[in-house]
């Protein structure tokens, strides 16, 4: 089994290694199994699961004690990160605020507006449309 906790995802640790012990058809709760379990823990969680008053032995108890450590450690980080700044959290906008990237517009797609100065105007009363039918039309006027 070549199965080893990655970063901080106990979770999906804990899912792949029962999967793959069923698979294997490896008993949970046999001794090897539960030796397997633990020594691909992340090192600092085996540490502190070791250093409980009492060390968890049965497959159950380390579940258990995986995560009561963790969840220690995430508070435990919590509370420094706090200090670190100042004791301030941050607020709900800083959460998810994020630079959104600029996105690309195609020099087809930009809005070009339309030049309406030189419109051609309609002529409405009797005098405006002599005068217009008057008036030379384009270059052979």
């Amino acid at each position: 089994m070549n199965l080893r906790m990655k970063g901080d995802d106990l979770d999906t640790y804990i899912a792949k290694f029962a999967n793959l012990a069923v698979k294997a058809k490896y008993d949970i709760n046999h001794k090897a199994t539960v030796d397997l379990f633990y020594k691909r823990l992340k090192p600092e969680l085996l540490r502190a699961c070791l250093n409980r008053a009492t060390p968890p032995d049965t497959m159950q108890e380390w579940l258990t004690a995986v995560k009561d450590e963790q969840r220690k450690d995430y508070r435990i980080q919590g509370i420094m990160n706090s200090i670190k700044h100042g004791g301030k959290w941050p607020s709900p906008q800083q959460w998810t605020a994020r630079p959104q990237p600029k996105q690309y517009i195609h020099p087809n797609d930009r809005v070009i507006p339309m030049d309406t100065s030189a419109a051609i105007r309609k002529a409405t009363t009797v005098d405006e449309k002599k005068k217009s039918s008057d008036a030379p039309r384009g270059i052979h006027g």
